[in-house]
């Protein structure tokens, strides 16, 4: 099928394609770490929501302590406790949508990387291929054009050897018509 010189080319793409997917892989790698390094940072605002949240449970049994006390006061403090809780609702909001948009731009500049890395390797693969064609297959089919030429050179026109086999079959003749001659001549003797 396929002699040990071209098992060698093909071993040689497949290593150069190899090492190219490896290069890849280092790369999503990295991406990884940057999203691991996300994940780190999205843990840590959880820890400190959690934090956040055992004040306000801590300030809503303040608030039942104080209730017992006075409904005005209660009021008052649950005016500011809503006021606190939209503005934090906002800077969560906000959080999470910048988070998203971050995360959005991340994986779109992923998806364009992974594209453009995708069309180099195609294009690298068909420069390969052409590049094998020009210096393998192409000598080769220039080698055997060559050769049917020197044969074609070489070898005598159908006419002349017509014209050859005309000769030989008159020589035969005028061979034949001798012997016959020199038999009767010897007879004769």
């Amino acid at each position: 099928m396929f002699d040990a010189e071209e098992l060698q080319v093909l071993k040689d793409m497949e290593a150069r394609t190899d090492a190219r997917f490896e290069a890849v892989d280092k790369r999503l790698d990295a991406v990884d770490k940057r999203l691991d390094a996300v994940d780190k940072r999205l843990d840590a605002v959880d820890n400190r929501l959690d934090a956040v949240d055992k004040r306000l449970d801590a300030i809503d049994k303040r608030f039942d302590d104080m209730e017992a006390r006075t409904d005005a006061r209660f009021e008052a403090v649950d005016k500011r406790f809503d006021d606190m809780e939209a503005r934090m609702d906002a800077r969560f909001q906000d959080m999470e949508d910048r988070m998203d948009a971050r995360f959005q731009d991340v994986e779109d500049r992923f998806s364009a990387q992974l594209k453009e890395m995708e069309e180099r390797i195609i294009a690298q693969s068909a420069a390969n291929m052409r590049v094998l064609l020009e210096s393998y297959v192409e000598p080769k089919f220039n080698l055997l054009a060559e050769g049917q030429k020197m044969l074609l050179e070489t070898m005598a026109p159908k006419s002349r050897v017509e014209q050859l086999e005309d000769e030989v079959a008159f020589m035969k003749q005028v061979i034949k018509a001798m012997s016959q001659d020199i038999a009767e001549l010897k007879k004769a003797q």
